[in-house]
């Protein structure tokens, strides 16, 4: 009951030919925002909605809750766009 040891059959590698290569991947698309947008926006809304709740807070009176949060945000924006540049 001797098995009986066999060697793998090589393998050849197939020509290099057109036929034979893999096709190329398709590009990737670019991302809709980059990471510095995404950051700086996401700061500014928190921001935003953080100071227009401090404001709705104490005053109590949404409009200038939206008010003060949305000056908030842009300024905000506009600083963190330099700061971050």
């Amino acid at each position: 009951m001797a098995q009986e040891l066999r060697s793998p059959i090589p393998v050849q590698p197939a020509p290099s030919s057109p036929q034979n290569m893999p096709a190329p991947p398709p590009p990737e698309k670019p991302p809709l925002l980059s990471l510095r947008t995404a950051v700086i926006l996401f700061m500014a809304v928190a921001t935003g909605v953080g100071i227009g709740a401090l404001t709705f807070v104490t005053t109590k009176s949404y409009p200038e809750a939206i008010r003060s949060g949305l000056i908030a945000a842009g300024a905000c924006t506009v600083g963190l766009h330099t700061l971050i540049g």
